[in-house]
């Protein structure tokens, strides 16, 4: 017990004497974990709006019946054989049904009060529903407003009143696949028990205008049957799915509980939820390693200034074991302070997470901070974590050394080179190339999608490891970079050259320590740069070469354009050609290349298909050799992107078979195109015909233009009634929300960002702590005759030496990793492509760190220099006291000046 309160005093005293060095350290902490403190939040906002608009249309349906195959989410999942009136009032009229009614879903984008469309939440859809009126049948129940009595009137879910800041009485925009029409918001209802529905916003208006936009005449998509009390369900069932087939004799009829439906629908949602906790948390994960390798640096610097402190504990009777305690202790006190900063700068990340994932279909809805349990622990769990972790190696280096060495420790550090170093390092080396390995059988394995992303991810881990290593190994490199800084230095200024080259040879492993961190910085700024660059720029180029439009005319968010619009744009005058693209997704059901990896199947992702007449479509995009046949394109033909073709061995000729909404299409490939054309077709193309077969209410995603230069101020004209609508060269297009990006590079900038700060606070904590380590020794240069000029001299070129290193190192090793990702993927939007002004910036704000970092610290050891002498050229002044300051018959006899005034000689 006497010995714990002795460990707690001496930690408790230390933290509180040297809390200015600490900061540094639990910034940087607090960044790590908040990233992993930031991607909890998000997770957990989203979950409960997930809870907010966790009612479902179907919460007071018993059954749901259609012609067709059971529906994924709801009949807007489709089905090409509809519910006739009759058919509707046949049922109602059965024994033990208390209501029955038609029901049809239509995408739509209603325009909020900022003039932009109202995002989904959750990553859900939007559709404009028929208002029910049967109480027993009605999922919605008004908070505010009337229902809605015109086909200009609209109510709105509360989910979609709040993302949208609309209220009754407010006039928008309602933008459906054929028309933008204006409304007037009357009402605001919840859906089931939430403000909204599992599957996204809702808008209801009255059922025959709903059936007008979905193209139904006087049918519906599905019946909505609410049984009477008592009734069974199973028998029900039964009667309903014979009047239903009854009256499509030639198709399968579903029939099935709104509960088996609402169910369907959260599952839905769930590997939504699964695949964003998937993809933040690997982001996370590099936060953490961050952190991780900032604190090691960090702590192993602060061991090393208090070698002497533990020394004297070792020597008064204090066990290594105690000694580890009392570093682990004090790593406890940082990891605590970090994790509950981290609680705060965790919701920061979240808010940055929210607004950059808002237009890709992930908003929360405007959902608060959630600061519950599952909240707050983590986050500390994770900062103790990672300190405890961090401390590990440092605490067992200070313990084991041995006393009387450590009391009589110069400058010198050989301990950087030992062979201990390189044995540590092979081991990571190793399992580095082991990833590189692994990455190409995955690739090889499997050429798909999935296989890319696989063989991407293992090396981005193999250039993570490989960093690591460098730390390790990075004392090596330190007295030849040495030499060379040093060599340059004696060139300018002879008598600080030589001393620079002895303090910074002689102290490898306090050198690479912070370049290590500059290094990790500086490659973290380049791989993201790079990658962001060369996908966004990268596709863009590939895009444009193929691409003979003069303007692309798509919307900034939403679904698209409504084909009314699209029409009204290619009927401007001064438009000599014009092609509507029309985008939908369909899956392929035959044929399915065989398992390329032992016992798992192939799974081919759902085709991103555009539809457009393919006379025009091969005017505006050069096909290549497959001009011809696609300017023949007729129904039941496509012609497929050439890639996509090799990878799942499509070749022409080839019958694919795939789903649509009146069931399955069976189309010929006539064509495969270039990737060049695939940036702006996807996918595949199709006929206007056959893209309507495939999804009837899919809206216009982008019009290609070409024609006379003032024919921009007609297709304004004619936009005019879509307040999201944008005109853009076709590069301007590809690069924007409408060029199809398959990520946001926010998300990028985001994660990466805030670990490269947290690097930065690192190699600001350790540079700074290095030049405190060094202040009993900048004392003796002093008493030795080195004047304050030269004593910061000898700093500037010990941090130049670090930005060599540092920077060097980095950028080396993230084009390395980027060039790797390049060769196993195979993709040729992963390059090691940069801006020409980024090396520049890189290398400059590595420059000002580094002296922003040390030279400051190197001006207050200076004047300390000053201080220090003096106070001690007063007759009778004694030296300075503590195991920090101790007196200067402690140091060698012979420090690094003296080695430098004899190389001089």
């Amino acid at each position: 017990m006497a010995g714990a309160r002795l460990l707690w005093l001496i930690t408790r005293r230390t933290v509180a004497e040297r809390w200015p060095r600490l900061v540094g350290t639990i910034a940087a902490g607090a960044l790590a974990t908040g990233l992993l403190a930031g991607s909890s939040q998000f997770i957990l906002q989203f979950a409960t709006a997930t809870d907010d608009v966790g009612g479902s249309e179907y919460a007071t349906v018993s059954l749901v019946a259609r012609p067709g195959d059971a529906p994924v989410r709801g009949p807007e999942s489709g089905s090409g054989a509809r519910v006739s009136a009759a058919t509707v009032e046949r049922v109602a009229a059965l024994p033990g049904v208390a209501a029955a009614a038609g029901d049809a879903a239509v995408p739509a984008d209603i325009v909020g009060a900022e003039g932009r469309v109202v995002a989904p939440p959750v990553g859900g859809g939007s559709h404009l529903r028929p208002w029910i009126a049967a109480p027993q049948l009605s999922p919605y129940a008004l908070v505010a407003g009337r229902a809605p009595e015109a086909a200009d009137e609209v109510v709105i879910d509360r989910q979609t009143a709040r993302g949208g800041e609309l209220r009754p009485g407010d006039v928008t925009v309602l933008m459906l696949p054929d028309e933008a029409v204006r409304v007037t918001v009357v009402g605001v209802v919840t859906v089931g028990d939430g403000d909204g529905s599992l599957s996204g916003l809702t808008v209801l208006t009255e059922p025959a205008r709903v059936r007008r936009a979905a193209g139904l005449g006087d049918d519906w998509q599905a019946l909505w049957v609410a049984a009477a009390p008592g009734t069974g369900q199973a028998a029900l069932a039964t009667r309903v799915g014979d009047v239903v087939a009854d009256a499509n004799p030639d198709a399968q009829v579903w029939v099935g509980t709104g509960a088996e439906v609402r169910a369907s629908q959260r599952r839905t949602l769930a590997e939504r939820a699964a695949q964003i906790t998937t993809n933040l948390g690997m982001l996370a994960l590099v936060g953490a390693f961050v952190g991780v390798f900032v604190l090691a640096g960090t702590f192993g610097t602060l061991a090393r200034q208090r070698s002497r402190e533990l020394a004297l504990l070792l020597t008064v009777g204090m066990t290594p074991r105690q000694v580890r305690l009392l570093l682990r202790a004090e790593a406890v006190v940082v990891g605590l302070a970090a994790g509950l900063l981290g609680l705060l700068v965790g919701l920061g990340v979240a808010r940055l997470l929210a607004a950059s994932l808002a237009g890709t279909g992930l908003d929360t809805g405007g959902v608060g901070p959630q600061l519950g349990l599952a909240y707050l622990l983590p986050p500390l769990a994770a900062g103790l974590l990672i300190s405890w972790s961090a401390s590990a190696r440092p605490a067992w280096r200070a313990s084991l050394a041995p006393p009387v060495e450590s009391l009589a420790a110069s400058s010198a550090d050989p301990s950087g080179r030992s062979r201990r170093r390189l044995v540590a390092a092979l081991p990571v080396l190793a399992m580095a190339g082991m990833f590189v390995a692994l990455s190409f059988l995955a690739r090889r394995e499997d050429p798909t999608p999935e296989g890319v992303t696989s063989a991407g991810a293992a090396a981005i881990l193999a250039g993570l490891l490989l960093l690591s290593a460098l730390a390790v190994l990075g004392p090596y490199a330190v007295p030849p970079l040495g030499r060379l800084v040093g060599a340059l230095a004696v060139m300018l200024r002879p008598d600080v050259g030589r001393m620079a080259r002895a303090f910074i040879v002689r102290s490898p492993r306090r050198v690479a320590a912070a370049a290590s961190l500059l290094m990790l910085t500086v490659a973290l700024a380049t791989v993201t740069w790079a990658l962001v660059t060369s996908i966004t720029e990268g596709r863009a180029d590939r895009g444009t070469v193929a691409v003979r439009a003069d303007l692309v005319v798509s919307t900034d968010g939403g679904s698209g354009l409504p084909a009314s619009v699209a029409a009204d744009v290619a009927a401007v005058a001064g438009v000599r050609e014009s092609a509507d693209l029309v985008r939908a997704r369909t899956t392929v059901t035959d044929p399915i290349p065989p398992p390329r990896v032992r016992g798992r199947p192939t799974v081919v992702p759902p085709l991103a298909v555009t539809g457009g007449r393919g006379a025009a479509v091969a005017t505006l995009v050069d096909l290549g050799a497959a001009d011809p046949p696609v300017s023949r394109l007729t129904d039941g033909q496509i012609a497929v992107a050439a890639d996509l073709a090799e990878a799942y061995d499509w070749p022409v000729g080839t019958r694919l078979t795939v789903q649509a909404t009146a069931g399955v299409q069976s189309l010929e490939v006539v064509a495969t195109y270039s990737p060049e054309a695939r940036v702006m077709l996807g996918d595949a193309l199709v006929t206007p015909a056959t893209i309507r077969a495939i999804d009837p209410v899919a809206f216009v995603s982008a019009v290609l233009i070409t024609g006379a230069e003032p024919v921009a101020d007609g297709l304004r004209e004619a936009v005019a009634d879509v307040p999201t609508a944008r005109i853009d060269p076709p590069r301007a297009y590809l690069t924007g929300p409408g060029g199809g990006l398959v990520f946001d590079p926010m998300l990028l900038y985001v994660f990466l960002g805030v670990a490269i700060v947290t690097a930065l606070f690192g190699v600001a904590t350790t540079l700074s702590l290095s030049v405190a380590e060094r202040s009993h020794e900048f004392r003796v240069l002093g008493a030795v005759g080195a004047t304050e000029r030269q004593i910061q001299a000898l700093v500037r070129w010990e941090a130049a030496t670090v930005v060599v290193l540092g920077t060097g190192l980095g950028v080396t090793t993230a084009l390395g990793v980027v060039r790797l990702a390049q060769f196993v993927t195979e993709s040729d939007l992963i390059a090691a492509r940069l801006p020409g002004y980024a090396l520049p910036v890189i290398v400059l704000g590595a420059v000002a760190v580094t002296v922003l970092a040390s030279v400051l610290p190197g001006r207050r050891a200076a004047r300390a220099l000053r201080n220090h002498g003096s106070t001690n050229n007063r007759p009778g002044s004694p030296s300075p006291p503590g195991l920090d300051q101790p007196p200067p018959s402690r140091y060698p006899a012979t420090p690094v000046w003296v080695e430098a005034r004899a190389d001089r000689r």
